[in-house]
Formats: structure tokens, sequence, C-alpha cells
């Protein structure tokens, strides 16, 4: 057990003295970033509704299964109505690719918000929040056409100040989106053990900018990252919203923080976004009711070259 927790980067932070001669935090950073290894997706958050009536001799679980198929529809129509709406590219290619990509798009059920029979158990309704995941091997052919129009669906991007890297060096992490966004940078090391490097309790904000390069650690950070042993594949990902993230259980750690529970929790509780009705002055009734966020993930692996 000693072992395992000497591999916590937080049971390895240690006082160092830059040459300004302020003290900082020291971690140590045991990985190495390699951007070709890098996987990003886009996705889109809405609540929906569906509903649907016995036809003769119909089971309910056959109704109950028509409702939520309805349900699922009408979430993919609300983010193509957003996609048609917000993404007005100049690229044709690009705004083909996108429109098709969400066209395409499969459904998954984040939560069942409500479900009820009618009084006469006739018909059945069903309220869901839903991910709407668009074919994204379309959207990654147009990866930098993206970052670079905000009028493209949510795109993040992070990377390191160089692509290889050996004992004793430290490291430098990027991030930048095409609009302004909500984000939440992890790191999971080779014994599965995760950190929360943004935000943590020295730099609290976790809304960027679009079009704009943010740097970790900067002079907000009580850390540096440092290069060291055990060797091992480990993992930064970055995930963002145009809405606030949902909560993730986490325990302060010194300069960053301790999660504490799994990934497969952290993906689906990051995405209990908290969704408000959108603002805009659209002609189409059913648009401005609908209430959608733009989600996207991205991932890199790491590894120390010995």
């Amino acid at each position: 057990m000693k072992t395992n927790l000497l591999r916590l980067l937080i049971f390895k932070f240690m006082y160092s003295i830059r040459r300004t001669g302020c003290f900082s935090y020291l971690i140590v950073f045991i990985g190495v970033l390699l951007p070709q290894l890098s996987l990003a997706s886009q996705s889109s958050i809405t609540q929906a509704a569906g509903s649907a009536c016995r036809m003769k001799q119909q089971t309910n679980t056959s109704v109950e299964s028509q409702a939520l198929l309805n349900a699922k529809r009408q979430a993919v129509e609300f983010a193509q109505t957003h996609i048609s709406v917000q993404s007005k590219v100049s690229n044709f290619k690009l705004e083909k690719d996108i429109i098709k990509s969400f066209a395409e798009a499969n459904v998954t059920v984040l939560s069942v918000l409500k479900k009820y029979w009618d009084n006469k158990k006739k018909c059945y309704s069903i309220n869901i929040m839903a991910e709407v995941i668009p074919v994204n091997s379309l959207l990654a052919n147009n990866d930098l056409l993206m970052m670079n129009n905000p009028s493209a669906p949510l795109t993040v991007k992070i990377w390191t100040d160089h692509a290889e890297y050996k004992t004793g060096q430290y490291m430098t992490i990027y991030l930048k989106g095409n609009k302004p966004f909500y984000g939440r940078l992890l790191y999971k090391d080779a014994a599965g053990n995760l950190l929360q490097i943004l935000p943590n309790p020295n730099r609290k904000n976790n809304f960027f900018n679009g079009s704009v390069v943010y740097q970790i650690p900067n002079a907000e950070d009580a850390f540096e990252l440092l290069i060291e042993p055990p060797f091992g594949d480990e993992m930064l990902t970055l995930y963002a919203s145009t809405a606030p993230l949902g909560k993730i259980d986490k325990v302060n750690a010194g300069a960053v923080y301790k999660v504490t529970e799994s990934s497969e929790k952290i993906a689906y509780k990051t995405r209990g976004i908290r969704i408000v009705t959108n603002q805009g002055n659209f002609k189409d009734d059913n648009y401005r009711k609908n209430k959608l966020v733009e989600f996207a993930e991205t991932s890199t692996n790491t590894v120390i070259l010995k």
C-alpha cells in the first residue's frame, strides 16, 4: 500500500524555491505527453420528451419503448436545429459534415427526469436528459477548421511544450477552445489514481475564453510539473461545456484535488449539467423552448521515456 501511495502526485508535494525566491509546490508528474495519441469528441446535452399510446394488443413494455424512442428522436431534432442555427461556418464542406454528423447521431440517456402513465393507462410519457453524440469521424477530419471557427460545435485541444520528456524535465500543459467554455482538467496515473489539476485550490476559475491559449501551471498555480518514474501509461483529460459542469467528489490535496470516484462516474457526473433555456430570438418555437448545451471531451495518453 505504501508503494502505491508514493505513485500519487499528492504524496510527492515538496517545497522548492524558484529563481525569484518565492516558494511553490513541486508536483512530481509521472508522464510524458504524446500529442499524436490525442482523442477528442463533441456532443450536445439536452432535455427531451416523448410519449406513445397503446395500440390494440400492445404491451406496456412496447408502449414505453416507443415513448423513449420518440424522446430520443426529439433530442436529435433539438441538436440538429441548434447546429443549423449556430453553425454558420463559411466552409461549405465543414458545414455539410457537421450537419451530417448530427443527422446520424446516437443518443445516450443520461437520466430519466420523469415518466408516467395517464389515468386510463393508455398513454405513456417520459422526459429525459440525453447526450446526442454525432458521428465524430466526420468532425475529426475537420478538427483544425473547427478549432479556428467559433461558430462550429464546441472544440477543445490540449497539448504540451514538448512531444517527449525524460526524467528531471518539467512539463507545461496548454489548452484552448474555439469558443468560451467551462472546463475541468484531470490527470490519471499508471496506478489509476485521479487528480484534478484545474480548477484547483489556488486557481478556482473554471471559465475559459475562446481562441485563447491557457498555460498550466501559470502564476496562479502553486505547483510545477516534474517528470519522474515510475513508468506506465497515464492520461490527461479535458472536459468542456458551454454550461457549468456537473460536480464530482474530490478532496483537497494541497495544490490540486484528489478525485475520489471512478473514471466512469466522473464522465457521467461531469455531464450532469444544469441547463438553462436558450435566450435567442428564434422563429422555431420548439427550439426557443429547448434546453441544450454543447459538450466536448479530449484526452491524451502519457508515458515516460526510459
